[in-house]
């Protein structure tokens, strides 16, 4: 586990949201209301105004892969207008950065 040191609150409390503005889900194998899945999440892409996240959810008895996704996010202020990073919170831009990375 990566503790990033930014939480959505964070976010709001500095000025900025992180709306979703795509989806993209393959579903593999079905899975039960009792079932465990774990879900891994990863910075997939960074470039400054917009961040992919990718997650891989396992079944966690099996180990099994039940489905991949994808989620698009950008950045906004309070008026909804885009934000830049690097030249408005520079300290997330870079954690975002080394994230990719990883």
């Amino acid at each position: 586990m990566i503790k990033f040191g930014y939480n959505y609150k964070r976010l709001e409390d500095e000025g900025v949201v992180s709306p979703v503005i795509g989806i993209e889900c393959e579903y593999k194998v079905s899975t039960r209301f009792e079932d465990y899945v774990e879900i891994d999440v990863k910075v997939k892409e960074f470039k400054g105004v917009r961040l992919i996240f990718e997650y891989i959810m396992k079944n966690v008895e099996t180990g099994e892969v039940v489905a991949t996704a994808l989620s698009k996010h950008c950045f906004l202020n309070n008026e909804n207008r885009p934000i830049i990073l690097k030249r408005d919170f520079p300290e997330l831009d870079e954690k975002l950065k080394k994230l990719v990375k990883i």
